[in-house]
């Protein structure tokens, strides 16, 4: 039986509950830290204990006019250091159940400009405690 699969273009992101404007992708890494448990007689092999859990991501957005309103200005309004819930829809319509929330802090903003292209933003947060949607 062949399967559907499925698209991102109607997926968005949230932060305190406002919809950033002009997201083209989010991305969500979920890592797993370990910590060394090897001891002697292991014929060489290396163990490992899982240890600390850990969530981060990245959303890339189109900057438009009323993004910007100074040097200092943010895409949406999401300054570094900001605290706040995100949520992050794999399709917007609510068809699908796969939605990632967490509380995050907003720790790096970049911005790209090329001749031709439109210019675009890239968003990254790292997650405080449990992601849930996993």
């Amino acid at each position: 039986m062949a399967s559907t699969q499925l698209v991102g273009d109607s997926g968005k992101v949230t932060l305190g509950g406002a919809v950033i404007a002009g997201v083209t992708s989010w991305s969500l890494d979920i890592v797993a830290d370990t910590a060394d448990s090897t001891s002697m007689g292991t014929g060489g092999w290396k163990d490992s204990l899982t240890s600390l859990l850990s969530w981060s991501g990245s959303c890339d957005i189109n900057i438009s006019v009323d993004d910007v309103t100074n040097v200092d200005a943010t895409a949406a309004g999401v300054p570094i250091g900001t605290i706040g819930e995100v949520e992050l829809y794999a399709d917007g319509t609510g068809l699908l159940p796969a939605t990632y929330s967490g509380t995050v802090i907003v720790t790096g903003y970049s911005v790209s400009s090329s001749i031709g292209s439109v210019i675009t933003a890239s968003v990254s947060f790292a997650g405080k405690g449990a992601v849930s949607g996993v």
